[in-house]
């Protein structure tokens, strides 16, 4: 998201360029990177940089709280042009904003104050942006509905951390995917190299030697 302001410092009127009268639009939405780019300039001149030893103070916050917590700021500016300064934030959400927005609301209604002192004479011009929710969150992750991985688990698998009452159907089919069947009364099993042999059966419980 990305934003060119002209702030006028005689009005205090933030404009949409040096010509327009009209205010700009600045897109801002939860969790998601802004970039302002700012230009000062006086009635009839052109943008150029402030003093010096200007400080800024760049802020966001709810229209409805003006003494309410900050939900942006920034007293820098991140970069410096030739005739303007670039404030910019890799996201916008903190705490207070989170609480702010919610999960349910389109977005929310604030106010973009950009603030600057020079020679101990403080100046602010304001406008409205509305802060868009987004229903794409940083700490996003699909949950895991482990109960019912659990139960497809136990349905098609033979546990061995686990007690299973199997059906004699399902006993015999776990064996033959095993590579032992029951041939001609006894076992066929096939090993690991791909031999075979087998082993006799008898009926009854196993006769201790």
């Amino acid at each position: 998201m990305e934003a060119t302001l002209f702030v006028n410092t005689t009005t205090k009127v933030i404009r949409a360029s040096l010509t327009a009268a009209g205010l700009p639009s600045v897109p801002v939405k939860f969790q998601t990177h802004l970039k302002l780019t700012v230009y000062f300039f006086a009635a009839g001149d052109a943008p150029a940089l402030l003093d010096e030893d200007t400080t800024f103070n760049v802020t966001l916050k709810a229209l409805s709280e003006a003494g309410g917590a900050l939900f942006a700021q920034k007293v820098a500016p991140t970069s410096t042009l030739a005739d303007g300064y670039v404030f910019e934030w890799a996201q916008i959400g903190n705490a207070a904003l989170l609480a702010a927005i919610g999960d349910t609301v389109a977005g929310i209604e604030s106010v973009l104050t950009i603030g600057w002192t020079i020679e101990g004479r403080v100046e602010k011009a304001d406008m409205r942006v509305t802060i868009a929710n987004s229903w794409q969150r940083a700490d996003d992750e699909l949950p895991e509905d482990t109960e019912a991985l659990e139960a497809a688990f136990d349905a098609r698998a033979i546990r061995h951390d686990e007690t299973q009452t199997l059906t004699g159907a399902q006993r015999w089919q776990a064996l033959a995917n095993l590579g032992i069947t029951f041939v001609h009364g006894g076992l066929r099993v096939v090993l690991e190299n791909g031999d075979i042999v087998n082993v006799p059966l008898n009926s009854g419980e196993p006769i201790a030697p």
